[in-house]
This record gives C-alpha cells, structure tokens and sequence, in this order.
C-alpha cells in the first residue's frame, strides 16, 4: 500500500476489490475483412474492405448487494427497512462508486485500393485508404437521472459524445534501379483528416447543489503532405548502405479531443483533473536514417543505424492546479484542497 492518503497503511497489505461483487464485464469486438486480389494485364490490383465492432461495457449496477469495496464511502448501512436488522444490515449506495455502468461502443469500417503498375526495371504503387471510427463511451449510474443536482453527476452521463473520425490516405510510391548497386526509392504521402466531435462541460456549484450541463458539437479539417525519399547502396552482395528521409502524422483518437473532463482520485492530495483539446494537432514526425548492414559467411548479419527522429505537436499532458472559484466555491473552502 502506497496511498498519501491513509500514510499509516504504508507497506501493509490491504484488502481490496479490483471488481466489485456483482459486477459483470462484457467485451465482444466481431470483424469481418476480406481481399480481393486480380491481374489487369501486368499490373496487379487489391482491393481489401473491413469493418469492425469493439463493445465494452462493465456493469455494477447490481453492486449495492454488496459487500462494499469502498469501506464505507460508497453504500450507507441501513438497519431498518424489509429485510434489514442489525444483525443482517442492508446496504443502500450513496454515491457513484456504488452502483455504476461504464459503456464503449466503436464501430470501425475502411477499405484499401493499391495498384501495383511495373514499368521495366521499376515498380509504381498506387494506394488509397479510407477509414473511420464512430466513438462513444458513457458511464454512471444508470438508475439515476441528470436533474440539475449534484446527486445526478452520478447519472448516465456522456463521457465520449458520438464522435466520427473519417481519414483518407492516398500514397504513391515508386522503385528504381539507378545503377546494378544503387537503388532508389521515392514516396508521397496524403493525408486527410475529418472529425466530427462532441464536447461536454459540467459545471458544479457546491454553495446551491446544482450542476450545469452543456454539450456542444464541433467540426475539424485537416490535411498534411509527407514525402519520403531512401537510397541503397550494395557494394557487394553482402554488404549494403542505406539513407532514407521522410515524415508521417499521428491524428489524436477521440479520448484526447472529445467528451469532458475526468476526474481521478478526488478528495485526495494526488488526484488529477483532466480535460478535453478540441483544437489539438496532430503529431507531425520527421526522420532521418543512415544504416549499415553486413552478412558473415556463417549466416550472422549485423547492421548499424545512425537515426534522428523529431516529433512536433507532441501529444502532452498538461497540469493545473485545482481552483476552486471554477465551481463556484468560496475562497477559503476545504473544497479547495480537492486537487
């Protein structure tokens, strides 16, 4: 045990539950892809469509049977009522850690197009892909309702609103033969991003019990070229050189760019509060390579690379001190500790 929270704990063993009684945990992800591959006189073309499923879901909404997982902070024990005596107490949950609903629905589609066109001691590839993932991911108590209150931050609440990412690759690439031992290689890279995302802002206020909601819905463009360029040089048949140049992107999934924010561990001196960038970039990535590789008689091959790798718009992490004002709490309040 390690938390800051409870230092006595520190290094003993303590009992926990990592899922709760009664709680379930479906995954189910069907996928269905195939390939078409033909001649069209010398060239060969492939078609390769798919389309895919991934669905999560971890269900509690059972947990207030008990035992409680929380030691106490998620279910109130009750001694009256049908059923209940203090010999045989009933649990009622009091807040989100009792009884909950964590869903994710991703329903994924593309198809490939390459052309491979050979022109004498050259290859010309032709590609285009598009691809699409449509994102949601809700989570709460799904035996509540949002009205406003604080309570019902505990609700059935969107943490994802249905997000849809659509990309489309187009790609050209072309192998020469220069001379016997020196080979080229030449790429261009398109690609073009839209997403259609969903942001949700909660607003509490600690001093009159109510909670705001506001979901709002947003469009984003983006395009970027990436050239490649490579040579290799054999000056026998067991040894090569090689030097390559080019650059690639990596778009933000939706967890980065939608929803709202994610609290974790509140109430704690540890606890994190995260929130969504709409406007984030994607990666850029730009790479140089010179190698080096040799073949021994006995088989061993050993090869040597000298690399340099630059990432711009790195996707980060960013930390900001809690400010309770944000929540309408008051100067001074222990809430303000919350973070």
């Amino acid at each position: 045990y390690s938390s800051p929270q409870y230092p006595a704990l520190f290094g003993k063993t303590v009992p926990a539950y990592t899922f709760a009684h009664n709680t379930s945990v479906q995954t189910n992800q069907p996928l269905f892809e195939a390939e078409l591959r033909t001649a069209i006189k010398n060239d060969t073309l492939l078609v390769r469509p798919y389309v895919a499923t991934i669905y999560n879901l971890v269900d509690g909404s059972g947990r207030s049977d008990g035992p409680d997982p929380s030691s106490g902070s998620a279910w109130t024990s009750v001694t009256t009522g049908a059923g209940c005596s203090t010999h045989s107490p009933c649990l009622v949950p009091d807040s989100p850690l009792a009884s909950y609903r964590n869903q994710e629905i991703d329903r994924l589609h593309g198809t490939t197009f390459t052309l491979i066109h050979p022109i004498a001691d050259a290859t010309l590839n032709l590609s285009y892909d598009y691809h699409s993932d449509a994102t949601t991911v809700t989570s709460g108590d799904p035996h509540e309702s949002f009205n406003g209150t604080l309570p019902s931050l505990a609700a059935y609440l969107p943490i994802i609103p249905t997000t849809l990412a659509k990309n489309s690759d187009w790609s050209a690439t072309y192998t020469l033969p220069l001379t016997r031992r020196l080979r080229l290689y030449a790429g261009e890279y398109y690609t073009d991003w839209h997403l259609s995302y969903g942001t949700v802002v909660n607003i509490p206020n600690f001093m009159t019990d109510a909670l705001s909601q506001t979901t709002m819905r947003g469009v984003r463009d983006y395009r970027h070229n990436d050239p490649h360029l490579g040579f290799t040089w054999r000056p026998q048949s067991d040894t090569s050189f090689r030097l390559t140049a080019g650059s690639a992107i990596t778009v933000p999934y939706a967890e980065l760019v939608a929803g709202g924010q994610a609290f974790s561990g509140p109430f704690t001196g540890e606890g994190v509060l995260s929130e969504r960038n709409p406007a984030l970039q994607p990666e850029s990535t730009v790479a140089y390579d010179l190698g080096f590789d040799h073949r021994f008689q006995n088989g061993t091959v050993a090869g040597v690379d000298a690399f340099d790798n630059t990432i711009h718009n790195v996707f980060a992490t960013r930390v900001t001190p809690f400010d309770g004002a944000v929540f309408g709490i008051p100067a001074g309040s222990p809430y303000n500790a919350l973070f």
